[in-house]
This record gives structure tokens, sequence and C-alpha cells, in this order.
């Protein structure tokens, strides 16, 4: 076992890693063999772990129910309504942490800021117009890799290309969010935050830059940008209103 590997892969499992250390981790994870193969020990580890919790606790709650019907059992039969009565509460009670247990687990999974991303997240269409000049070619190939979730190549044409950026607004909001699914927030925000002088995109802007702060479980920050959301009419107010209830 390649300790340095499995420690890696522990504070991976464990989110102990940045956003962009994670990015960086995922990205080796496809190519380093070894790797993968101490990410999948670590894994089965983790998942055995959790079963070990869950295991325990349904031992202890059995536990309380086997020491109530023992002491139970040792009354007299005169006690008979008052056993059942014991019998009947401490099932019950057994029946009720078991659900809270499990209510708990799906709640905090619910409201994990990464999870509400996720529920959250739906990338805005690009829908370029391209004619046949270089220029439009690459609106084509731009729209295609975006369209296909191949953001890393879609930022790879942009790269270097800030005018063509500057004069088309719709394109530096796909490329902010191309930049925030690869895990570069600060990148990502950059592009957002140019876009808040234009009236028609301002509100799409505060939303993404919401969302971004949200995937890196920074959750003041991003309740900070969707306040403002939900405080004006538009398309993502109601989003921003649930989210800011679980946050």
């Amino acid at each position: 076992m390649n300790q340095e590997y499995f420690e890696r892969c522990e504070n991976y499992l464990l989110d102990k890693m940045s956003t962009e250390e994670r990015s960086d981790f995922e990205n080796e994870l496809k190519q380093n063999v070894e790797l993968k193969r101490e990410f999948e020990i670590a894994q089965a580890i983790h998942a055995s772990a959790e079963l070990s919790v869950r295991a325990k606790l349904k031992d202890e709650l059995e536990g309380i129910h086997q020491k109530h019907f023992d002491q139970i059992e040792n009354e007299t039969i005169k006690e008979e309504p008052r056993r059942n009565l014991f019998i009947g509460i401490a099932i019950g009670l057994i029946a009720v942490l078991l659900i809270w247990a499990a209510a708990k687990i799906i709640t905090q999974k619910e409201t994990m800021p990464e999870t509400i991303y996720a529920q959250n997240f739906t990338p805005p269409d690009l829908d370029l117009t391209y004619r046949g000049s270089s220029v439009d070619r690459l609106f084509q190939m731009l729209e295609s890799s975006y369209e296909e979730g191949d953001y890393k190549k879609f930022v790879d044409y942009v790269e270097g290309k800030d005018s063509l950026l500057n004069a088309n607004p719709r394109l530096m909001l796909a490329s902010g969010v191309a930049q925030m699914e690869m895990g570069k927030g600060k990148e990502a925000r950059e592009h957002f935050k140019k876009l808040m002088e234009n009236a028609i995109y301002r509100d799409q802007a505060n939303w993404y830059i919401g969302l971004s702060y949200l995937k890196e479980n920074d959750t003041e920050n991003a309740r900070r940008f969707l306040e403002i959301i939900s405080k004006s009419s538009n398309r993502y107010r109601d989003q921003s209103i649930q989210i800011l209830k679980k946050i």
C-alpha cells in the first residue's frame, strides 16, 4: 500500500481538499493506475466504516429494546398489563430513533452546499450564430464543445481571446460557467462580474456567482448574492429563496 496515495484518497473522501486540489486529484486519478487502485481500496474502507456506524446504532437500539424486555419479563403475572405497555413503549422508541437517524442522514446530505449546487445548476444556452468565416467556425467549435460538456476544450478555445469575449456577453457567460464547472471559481467569477454592467445579464451573473460559492462550500458569500436575486423579479428568484432556506 502506498501511504502517500492512501492519505490523499482519504482526504478526498473526507472532503478535506480544496476545490482546486479535488480537481487536480480527479484528473490524476484518470491517468495514474496505482493511485486509482489505492482510491478503490480507500473507498471500500470508507464504505465499510459507514456501514459499521449504522450497525453500531442498530445494535444499541436493539440493546435498549432487550433491556426493557428483560426487565419486564422478570415481573409477575399480575403486572401483565404494565408489561405490555412497556413493550409497546420500547418498540415505539426504537421506531422513532430509527426514523430520526434516517431523516437526519438524508437532511444533512440534502443541505450540503455541493448537493444544493448539483440540484440547481443548469448551464445557460450558448446558441451562437455562425456563417462560414474563421470566427464563425470558432463559434461552431465552441458551441459543440460546450453542449457536449467538454468545458476544458471550450476554455482552451477561448484562451487569450479577451476581445472576443468582451464583444459577446453570451460567450462571456458560458466561459464563466465552464470555468466554474472545472473547479476554477475565482476565474469564473471574474467573467461573471464583467457582465454586471449589462442589465440583460446582471441577474444571471449574480445567480452563477452565488452558485460558484456554493460549489466551494462558501455559504456566506453564496447567501450574499442569492439574497440579491431573491429580492428582485427574475427567473432565478424562487430557486434562490429555496436555497436560502437550506443554507
